[in-house]
């Protein structure tokens, strides 16, 4: 037996055109796909009516969203946006997803004919996923600081309390395609370096709420992103953070020095690394009982000194020991 494909190639060589398409009238009687509406806020009915659908606990954040005036917010910041999808329903509609679960946009042709999650978006009809998957790449990179001050601003002003204590750590969003200015960087997932956007994070310990965030870094910018954190945050607030946690290998003892002067107070979580003594990056010995034990480092040796192995042998003899065996060994 010959197989279709087969068959096809057979006709081919022989000078056979294909068939030509058959018309919907002419094709069996059978279901077929649903083809959703486009998108179009000029076409949102708000008529009185009863809504059947899944996402209905995403209405409870409109409250909030209103408050923040989040549309205008979006404006000012130069986000894109047209006609039919104006900026603040595009966002609506990629933070619906976030929202309801941990759905990507790509997983929204599922839910296209949902006409809860159109309503919460502002629209007709929810966005397809080759819209969600575009808009990202059409936000200009200077919209996104912007967007951070003013989402600061504006929930402060709601009455959002600031944090005192925040867990600060790099991540690393992989690239998969062949850019050759994306560095390569650790992912710690895969324990590799591959090419990847690194990104910086500054999370609220006791809500879990990310405050300041940066994607656009590069290896030799890393090193000073703790000091621009702070910066951000006492020219938002008026004074400094009152706590950081961060892994030792984060910055530079440099770095840390400068932080001491202003006095910031440090919770350093470090490794034990047997080169690491030598090198510019904190020693993963030294103050390490502080770090382990949640101690706050107010004061950190000296950048020069830090470097040296007799001071360094003198700090681990002061430092208490530390049972690094884990409950149950």
């Amino acid at each position: 037996m010959l197989s279709p494909a087969a068959v096809a190639a057979i006709l081919k060589q022989e000078g056979f055109a294909k068939l030509p398409r058959r018309a919907d009238d002419e094709r069996p009687n059978q279901p077929r796909p649903v083809a959703a509406e486009v998108a179009d806020v000029r076409q949102l009915d708000l008529t009185p009516r009863v809504v059947h659908t899944k996402f209905g606990g995403l209405f409870l954040f409109l409250p909030d969203l209103v408050a923040t005036g989040l549309d205008a917010v979006l404006a000012r910041c130069g986000f894109p946006g047209s006609e039919m999808v104006p900026a603040g329903c595009a966002l609506r509609s990629l933070l619906a997803l976030k929202l309801f679960g941990n759905a990507r946009h790509r997983h929204v042709m599922g839910y296209v004919l949902d006409e809860g999650l159109a309503l919460f978006a502002g629209l007709n009809a929810i966005p397809k996923r080759s819209f969600l998957t575009e808009y990202s790449c059409r936000v200009p990179p200077s919209c996104y600081p912007r967007l951070m001050r003013r989402w600061f601003d504006t929930v402060s002003r709601l009455g959002l309390r600031w944090g005192t204590s925040f867990d600060l750590d790099f991540h690393t969003i992989p690239f998969h395609g062949e850019d050759a200015l994306v560095e390569k960087h650790y992912v710690s997932k895969r324990s590799r370096s591959q090419k990847g956007v690194l990104a910086f994070l500054a999370q609220d310990a006791e809500t879990r709420v990310f405050c300041y965030a940066n994607a656009e870094l590069r290896k030799d910018q890393r090193d000073d992103e703790i000091l621009r954190f702070v910066d951000y945050w006492k020219r938002r607030t008026g004074r400094l953070p009152e706590e950081l946690i961060f892994d030792g290998t984060l910055t530079t003892y440099a770095r840390l020095n400068e932080l001491n002067r202003m006095g910031a107070q440090l919770i350093t979580l470090r490794r034990r690394t047997p080169k690491a003594a030598g090198g510019d990056r904190p020693d993963p010995d030294v103050g390490v009982a502080a770090g382990r034990t949640g101690e706050r480092l107010s004061r950190l040796p000296d950048a020069a000194g830090a470097r040296s192995p007799d001071q360094a042998d003198g700090l681990r003899q002061a430092a208490p020991s530390v049972d690094r065996r884990g409950p149950g060994a």
